[in-house]
Formats: structure tokens, sequence, C-alpha cells
């Protein structure tokens, strides 16, 4: 018989990972998983950006549309916060000419937090208030 033995047990013709091989695939690893682990972090703050945006902006179209259609653009209060599904928005409400026209151009900004950062939704229109 012509094969060698190392170790007790383990034959010479017997593969497996060297020493280096690992350490190699360790240094890999180290070097990957930080990188990796932060684009899984932006891609979840990506998401739940894009559905918060979502939201204030279908509330700030409706509460806007609502405004104009009775009127009350022009005595409703320049801010406020209202609670939507467990969220709070603050929104403000800002009006001036437009042009030298009797139109005016209506502007509603919300602001909202996602994990602890600050962003924000501006919904504009215009409307005649001798209309």
């Amino acid at each position: 018989m012509n094969i060698k033995t190392g170790a007790v047990g383990v034959k010479a013709t017997e593969k497996a990972f060297t020493f280096a091989e690992l350490l190699a695939a360790m240094v890999l690893v180290g070097v990957l998983l930080p990188v990796v682990t932060q684009g899984l972090l932006l891609a979840n703050r990506a998401g739940a950006v894009a559905k918060e945006k979502t939201n204030a902006a279908q509330w700030a179209e409706n509460y806007l549309n609502e405004l104009v259609v009775t009127g009350e653009y022009l005595q409703v209060g320049s801010f406020g916060s209202v609670q939507v599904e467990n969220r709070t928005y603050d929104w403000r409400l800002m009006t001036e000419d437009w042009g030298e026209t009797t139109t005016l151009l209506i502007e509603l900004n919300v602001q909202y937090k996602v994990q602890g950062r600050n962003y924000n939704v501006v919904m504009t229109t215009l409307a005649r208030p001798d209309a």
C-alpha cells in the first residue's frame, strides 16, 4: 500500500482547507458583512420612507381638496398636527397671491419622521376666493 498518513487517523490523500484558506475566507466575510448590513439598512429605510411619503401625500391631497371645496383655506389656522394610522403628521398651510390676478397659490407642507429623520411632502393648488 502506498498511502501515507499524517495525523492520527487522517490519510494524506483526504482533502481539507488549509489554515491560510480559512483565514482568507474569514477576512473576506469580515470585510463584506458590514457592507451588506449597511445595504440592508439603507433598503429598509428607503422602503419605510416611501410608505410614509405615500401616506402623507394621500392625506395632504385629501385635506387640500377639502380646504378648497369648503373654502376653509381662507379661515384655517396656518399649522397643525394630525394623527393617521398611529402616525403623526405636522402640517403647515400657506397662501399667497399668484401673479396679478385674484387667484391664490395654496401650499400644504406635511412633515413626518422615519427612523429618526425628518422628511416632508408639499402639495400645492390654485384657488380663486371669489369663485
